[in-house]
Parts: structure tokens; C-alpha cells; sequence
């Protein structure tokens, strides 16, 4: 298929100036490592991961003294069944939000990679991209 000239002369001007804004190679570990700085500053996937593990434990030691409430006839069956059903609940909830949790954390230093490839590669993907006989 051809493009109308119009078309052709601006994929062609846009390339041409994207490959003048392409960053440098040599900076693509600088990029890397603010990066990396910039999203440890703006996440608290730390302090979150330590507060549902604290969640977490304090779900466990209702759940337990629970059952010594029920061991120690403080309390009937039907009390301990229904506190079971609430604590696990809860434990399932906040267990799923950990697993997002350290998937996430994961996943950071991949996409970060795959990101920076496909920036520092940018003009040759769009230059792929345009149809034959459009860019030089």
C-alpha cells in the first residue's frame, strides 16, 4: 500500500526528529539506577508488606486465644465457629493482599528492563512500524 505523499513526508520528518531526542546509550545504567532510587522513594511497599505481616500475626493470635477461650469453657462452639469464620476471612483477604503484594515487588526490575529496551530501541521500532516506502 502507498501512502499519499503527506503522510510519507511526515513519518519521515517524525523519525527524523525522534532519532535526534533518542537518549544516548551510555546513560541507559544512569536511567536504570535513578529509576530504581525514584520508584523505592515513591512506594511504601515495604512498610506495607510489614504492616499486613503484622495484621497477619495479630489475626493469628485472636484465632488462638480464641481457641483457649473455647478450651477453658469461656466460651460455647457456636462463639469459637463463628470468630473462626471472621479470623479466616480476614486471614484469607490480607494473605491475597501479601501475595499482590510481593508479586508487585517482583515485577519492578523486569518492567523496568523491558521499558528502558524498548526507550533506548524507540526509533527503530516505529521505523518498523511505517509502511514500506515511507521512511529512508
Amino acid at each position: 500500500m502507498h501512502l499519499p505523499v503527506y503522510a510519507a513526508t511526515v513519518n519521515d520528518r517524525f523519525l527524523y526528529h525522534l532519532k535526534k531526542m533518542m537518549p544516548r546509550p551510555e546513560v541507559e545504567d544512569l536511567c536504570k539506577i535513578t529509576l530504581t532510587e525514584a520508584w523505592g522513594q515513591q512506594t511504601t511497599g515495604q512498610d506495607f508488606r510489614k504492616q499486613l505481616l503484622d495484621e497477619i500475626r495479630e489475626v493469628e493470635n485472636r484465632l488462638s486465644k480464641a481457641r483457649e477461650l473455647l478450651i477453658s469453657d469461656q466460651i460455647d462452639g457456636m462463639d469459637y465457629r463463628e470468630m473462626k469464620a471472621e479470623y479466616n476471612s480476614r486471614l484469607e483477604k490480607l494473605q491475597a493482599k501479601l501475595s499482590a503484594c510481593n508479586n508487585d515487588q517482583l515485577d519492578f526490575s523486569g518492567l523496568l528492563d523491558a521499558g528502558l529496551k524498548n526507550l533506548f530501541r524507540l526509533d527503530n521500532v516505529y521505523e518498523m512500524e511505517l509502511p514500506k516506502g515511507s521512511a529512508k
